[in-house]
């Protein structure tokens, strides 16, 4: 199982990538070398995708529903980047990204008890 799961992961690589890949003797090892190598997970990684989610905005002809999946895939994105994102974070994320037509659901959700405020409930 295992040679087979190598000579798999050896077949999609491309032949520069697979030179570099000659040393790894398990598919454990060579996965760690690739991630090490191409996965940018960086501190700039995060501040791009925090920046992107502080500055989203419910456009008009978007509905909430659609919002909040973009909200919650931006959130999704943060987290694979090893950034803890807590629950009240999105909370406050959605309530930043809200127009002004939606004050007085802002205004309510705010004044919510932080015991009582959920992203279930809020959701």
């Amino acid at each position: 199982m295992q040679k087979r799961l190598n000579a798999l992961l050896l077949t999609l690589l491309d032949d520069t990538i697979l030179a570099t890949m000659a040393t790894e003797s398990s598919a454990c090892q060579i996965w760690t070398s690739l991630k090490q190598k191409y996965l940018k997970v960086s501190a700039v990684s995060q501040i791009l995708v925090r920046k992107k989610l502080a500055t989203l905005k419910k456009r008009r002809d978007c509905s909430m529903q659609k919002h909040i999946n973009e909200l919650l895939a931006i959130a999704n994105e943060l987290q694979l980047l090893g950034a803890e994102v807590k629950d009240m974070d999105v909370v406050i994320y959605l309530l930043m990204s809200l127009p002004a037509d939606y004050d007085v659901i802002k205004s309510t959700i705010e004044n919510q008890p932080n015991e009582t405020l959920t992203l279930d409930i809020v959701m």
